[in-house]
């Protein structure tokens, strides 16, 4: 897509010159060379940064879907009892959720949300220690008054951080 239109913007300066070259006598096409040569630095100059914009646009649209399939994956496989049938589900959850977080600690880079990460990956790891160190025990176990709310707030805090993530997108 660049070199088209890399390519477009020369052409379009060649066909100017050569009619500039052919058509002497309008004043359209009589401009010294430096005039020419700037006009062509500032066309290739903006051209850049526009599509460096759209790299960290479409980058950040990446995060931000990445962020959405992390949240979307935690409340699916929490919103129901925990079954110690399901383990191996679990396990499964927490390798993919692992997963997308290295991928975001790669392309998050321009973000500097290193803390972010860290802080979720350390908040996945407890909650991945807690419901399989303690799967075998049943959903009872999981509904006693003092466990009943750790599973919901630990996803509420990883959420949270995510959404600190993507408010760092659009500061």
């Amino acid at each position: 897509m660049k070199f088209f239109v890399c390519g477009g913007l020369v052409i379009v300066t060649i066909v100017f010159a050569l009619l500039g070259w052919w058509q002497d006598d309008h004043l359209l096409f009589q401009y010294n060379l430096m005039e020419i040569i700037t006009v062509v630095a500032v066309s290739f100059g903006l051209f850049y940064f526009t599509m460096l914009h759209d790299d960290v646009r479409e980058k950040n649209k990446k995060i931000e879907d990445i962020i959405f399939l992390i949240k979307e994956k935690l409340d699916r496989i929490f919103a129901s009892s925990i079954v110690k049938e399901d383990k191996a589900v679990y396990l499964s959850v927490f390798k993919y959720v692992e997963n997308k977080i290295r991928v975001l600690e790669k392309m998050s880079v321009h973000l500097k949300c290193s803390d972010e990460l860290s802080e979720i990956s350390h908040e996945l790891d407890k909650l991945r220690d807690f419901v399989i160190d303690n799967i075998e025990s049943g959903e009872e176990y999981f509904s006693q008054p003092k466990f009943k709310n750790k599973i919901p707030n630990s996803i509420e805090s990883i959420e949270t951080r995510l959404d600190n993530i993507i408010l760092k997108i659009y500061k």
